[in-house]
């Protein structure tokens, strides 16, 4: 195996809300922590943003607790918050459609807890430029970024089939075809 090329460079982990809520940062949850009910919902007790998160309660000393469960009760959560305007933080991760979905921001890490962004890499075997040099040049050249990415997930949500929608989205963004 080897690495074609870098196409996403904007992934990152860390705490979310929905844009309405009025703080920015971390470090501000435990001024308004009975506005969130005493808590943060998270995904996986396993997962790596929750066990970032537990980091996050440590180095911060967070007075709020982790609750766990499964993505979708996590969406769940946070689509009932939303809709009625309630205060929520979530586990957060892009590339994920929810950013397509709702005006959602990470609160801001100063103490850089959950890293830096990340980078998603295009992963190929080692002789896949001489056996198909069209799809390795596809794979060495595409780029885009978490956004894009969101919006092509949020389609597939909404149950357009994968070769649909990944179709209409290249119609719709035929900048990523440029040197493919």
């Amino acid at each position: 195996m080897e690495v074609a090329n870098t196409n996403l460079s904007d992934a990152k982990i860390g705490l979310v809300v929905p844009k309405y809520i009025t703080i920015n940062s971390i470090s501000d949850l435990n001024n308004v922590s009975g506005k969130f009910k005493n808590k943060i919902i998270g995904i996986e007790a396993r997962a790596g943003v929750t066990q970032k998160t537990y980091q996050a309660l440590r180095t911060y000393q967070l007075q709020l607790d982790v609750e766990t469960g499964d993505s979708q009760s996590m969406i769940d959560t946070l689509t009932n918050a939303i809709t009625k305007k309630d205060w929520v933080v979530v586990t957060g991760w892009t590339p994920h459609w929810k950013f397509a979905q709702w005006d959602l921001k990470f609160l801001q890490d100063e103490k850089q807890v959950f890293g830096a962004s990340e980078e998603i890499k295009s992963i190929v075997r080692r002789d896949l430029a001489i056996d198909n040099p069209i799809l390795y040049s596809i794979m060495k050249n595409f780029k885009w970024n978490a956004s894009l990415s969101a919006s092509l997930a949020m389609q597939i949500r909404e149950g357009v089939s994968p070769e649909v929608a990944a179709t209409e989205f290249l119609s719709k963004n035929p900048q990523l075809l440029n040197g493919l």
